[in-house]
């Protein structure tokens, strides 16, 4: 795992809130794969046979955290980010749909969550890009506006297209710092100014915040439900033959729910 936290030069932190830190890992075991995540309070449930494999990679400066998350096999993710966090992602790439409490996603989607439990299922090889905030990212008056979310929003939106840019630009950039951390180089090594720093920061918290207040939500929540419930019972199943060392028929799945 690489972790690195690099100061600004001349520049005390205040400037900038504070000096990114970064950090990424691969991992073989969903336990150690949680534990290298560290603020996220949620529990991984392997949804198919073979070894576990993971990679997270992401990038925090002051409340703000841009993250990329890889997994080989499906996954069922339940819990939460945090109290008060707001977060956002996208699934750039995935064998299949996943669902988010109940409501399915393909790639583009917008998942959202804001003061409510995560139940997040992904498919076969896939990866999520997103971001999370922390309640101190944003003024006090803007948290007695936000909702409680749990659910996929518009694609289409304006709103979610800029989002999406930010996350990947940003997502290129926290690579870019790692690569200049690791050289010996020392003008490689320079971070980004400090002003830029800030402004990227404030483009990020602002396009998060658009979103959660602009993009309408998708599908139907009575759907939802039911259909959480249905993942609820085919997750249970699915683990279960997993434990027995069975192998995952979908057909058989579907005729046994």
């Amino acid at each position: 795992m690489f972790s690195a936290a690099r100061s600004v030069p001349g520049a005390p932190c205040a400037q900038v809130a504070c000096a990114p830190v970064w950090r990424a890992h691969r991992s073989h075991d969903v336990d150690e794969h949680i534990d290298r995540i560290g603020s996220w309070d949620l529990r991984y449930d392997q949804l198919g046979a073979g070894r576990f494999r993971a990679q997270f990679f992401d990038l925090h400066l002051s409340g703000v955290q841009i993250f990329s998350e890889s997994t080989g096999q499906a996954v069922r993710q339940r819990g939460g980010l945090g109290e008060g966090r707001l977060g956002m992602a996208f699934m750039r790439r995935g064998r299949n749909e996943g669902a988010c409490n109940g409501q399915p996603f393909t790639r583009g989607a917008l998942l959202a969550w804001h003061d409510a439990e995560l139940d997040l299922r992904t498919p076969d090889a896939c990866e999520l890009a997103g971001v999370v905030l922390t309640p101190h990212a944003w003024s006090e008056d803007t948290a007695a506006t936000l909702p409680a979310l749990s659910h996929p929003l518009s694609p289409d939106a304006p709103a979610t297209r800029r989002l999406h840019r930010l996350v990947l630009d940003s997502l290129t950039v926290a690579r870019r710092l790692t690569r200049h951390a690791a050289s010996s180089s020392p003008a490689a090594a320079a971070l980004p100014d400090p002003v830029a720093l800030q402004q990227w920061r404030a483009d990020v918290v602002d396009a998060c915040l658009a979103a959660v207040q602009q993009v309408p939500g998708v599908g139907d929540p009575q759907r939802a439900q039911r259909r959480s419930q249905l993942v609820e019972r085919a997750c249970a199943r699915m683990l279960a033959q997993v434990e027995r060392q069975e192998s995952v028929s979908q057909t058989a799945l579907c005729q046994a729910l």
